[in-house]
């Protein structure tokens, strides 16, 4: 089973190469998009800079960065970006995978984007919420209720 074993930066980088095989492969799906290299170089920033942020706020509370032992989570990060989502990293994936979508102006290659949210939430984000409920309890449910899952 996938559940866990997968880290997500591989994740991302095979949808990256999916999205541009689609690309290749069906060139007839090219949409114009005015400012192109600036939106996607935008958005690629944005993410890396979200994904890395979050990186550092894990780091600091000194938790592990390893989505795929999240019982090895020693500290429960609730702020900062985490304010905002419970998974900046994984949203600063996606926003990063938009903007090399929209780079490739290929919109069949951006079908792969929903594609990554479901196999993330399914395969990373269920199982890692089940370990932080266990380890966090009454504190990690609270937290749910007030921050949302990717926005």
């Amino acid at each position: 089973m996938l559940t866990l074993r997968v880290p997500p930066l591989l994740v991302v980088l095979i949808v990256l190469w999916v999205m541009f095989f689609t690309a290749f492969k069906v060139p007839d799906a090219h949409i114009t998009v005015p400012l192109r290299e600036l939106i996607s170089s935008a958005l690629t920033l944005l993410g890396g800079v979200c994904a890395l942020v979050a990186v550092v706020q894990f780091r600091l509370a000194q938790t592990t960065v390893d989505p795929r032992i999240p019982e090895q989570s020693s500290h429960l990060v609730t702020h900062g970006l985490y304010r905002y989502s419970r998974n900046p990293m994984y949203v600063g994936f996606l926003l990063m995978l938009f903007g090399w979508g929209v780079f490739l102006g290929n919109y069949v290659a951006l079908i792969w984007l929903p594609v990554f949210v479901l196999y993330l939430n399914q395969h990373q984000i269920k199982p890692e919420e089940k370990v932080l409920q266990e380890i966090f309890k009454d504190e990690y449910v609270k937290y749910c209720t007030k921050v949302r899952r990717w926005i």
